[in-house]
């Protein structure tokens, strides 16, 4: 059973509300990766 079904949104939730600090940018799925990175949710889960 997942706790959280949807585990990047409540990163995204978390973004917002502690006024988006740049550490947690990586993890956002709607903010663009950095140049040279590939994105996508295979890429947030591989570490």
């Amino acid at each position: 059973m997942d706790l959280y079904p949807d585990p990047l949104g409540i990163v995204e939730e978390f973004y917002a509300e502690f006024d988006y600090p740049e550490s947690v940018a990586p993890f956002v799925r709607y903010m663009p990766p950095e140049d040279g990175v590939g994105g996508g949710n295979e890429r947030l889960y591989e570490n």
